[in-house]
């Protein structure tokens, strides 16, 4: 399966499905402490820093290889704050209001998580300054990776995040949320693909959060 034939589903298109009784297979690939906070009925938690061949094998077996029902991943997950190491280690102390002032990577402005971020700093009587925009998340890291600025990624990714920037965690916020409704359009997956539901999904939370 080419992954980019893996599209999404809004929240209602969703509901519409379970409201007409459609035979799903609901995985929210969220924290624990994220499920346990509220998911939707049915739905099954893997969270997605343990997503495997085995462990969606174990969850959906029969109904991955018998084609039974098409498969969506759902996703609600809160945002971090990122930096270089000494940068993270400088602002982590007195977290958020060591930002102020403080260089800061952020989406472009039309982005609801831009505007999510901006409320939350008024809220803090925080203003960090602005240094660059970026459409791409990809790339904004990059930048970060750099030493350019303080910059966000979801909860969801963070291991990614680390291991591949070499960055730490300055600090969390559980208020600034982002949600996602991943699709597996075929519903003969064999298990040799079931790898491409797991590359559909990070992609989806590194490209789509902005």
């Amino acid at each position: 399966m080419d992954i980019k034939r893996v599209s999404t589903i809004s929240p209602a298109g969703l509901l519409a499905k379970l409201n007409q009784g459609m035979n799903l297979e609901l995985l929210d690939v969220r924290t624990a402490a994220e499920y346990r906070g509220g998911h939707i009925p049915g739905s099954k938690l893997l969270s997605l820093d343990e997503i495997s061949d085995e462990s969606l094998a174990q969850q959906l077996g029969q109904s991955i290889e018998r084609g039974l029902a098409p498969t969506y991943l759902t996703c609600k997950s809160g945002i971090i704050i990122f930096a270089a190491p000494d940068d993270a280690q400088r602002l982590r102390n007195e977290f958020p209001v060591s930002l102020h002032g403080q260089n800061i990577l952020t989406p472009s402005s039309g982005s609801s998580l831009r505007r999510n971020l901006e409320i939350r700093f008024q809220r803090q009587q925080t203003e960090p300054l602005v240094v660059a925009e970026f459409e791409g998340r990809a790339l904004m890291k990059t930048f970060g990776e750099r030493g350019t600025g303080v910059f966000t990624s979801p909860t969801a990714v963070e291991r990614d995040v680390i291991d591949k920037y070499r960055v730490e965690v300055v600090g969390r916020s559980d208020e600034i949320t982002e949600s996602f409704f991943v699709i597996s359009p075929e519903r003969h997956v064999k298990h040799p693909a079931v790898n491409t539901i797991t590359q559909a999904a990070k992609i989806t939370y590194s490209n789509r959060v902005a």
